[in-house]
């Protein structure tokens, strides 16, 4: 175990998996020296929010899955961007933004993105 995930070792292939059991980063930081394997198996682990109780059995190994990345906010020169406003590029919700055209004096802007 690492202090922000849990990772599988696999002696045979030389290779590792991570599980991340938290959607909220925080969520995936574990207490030191806090873990511990019940009598049936399950595994359990201190974090910041309390116990984490993981069923080895119950876990699906996702990786035929590949995640979408969504934007989910813009700023334009430090302005937040949202549609029908002045000088807003968006016509509608970013998230179903497949294009943004900026004009010649938005040269600075950011986004914020995530993974689903």
């Amino acid at each position: 175990m690492q202090r922000n995930m849990v990772f599988l070792v696999l002696i045979r292939i030389h290779a590792f998996e991570n599980f991340f059991f938290s959607a909220y980063a925080l969520g995936n930081v574990y207490s030191e020296n806090s873990g511990c394997v019940s009598k049936d198996g399950k595994l359990m682990f201190g974090s910041n929010y309390g116990l984490v109780v993981i069923t080895p059995g119950k876990i699906v190994n996702n990786s035929t899955v590949t995640p979408i990345a969504a934007f989910t906010n813009l700023r334009i020169n430090g302005i937040a961007m949202r549609p029908g406003d002045v000088d807003s590029p968006l016509d509608r919700s970013l998230i179903y933004t497949d294009e943004i055209e900026l004009k010649y004096f938005q040269n600075s802007f950011c986004h914020r993105f995530l993974y689903i």
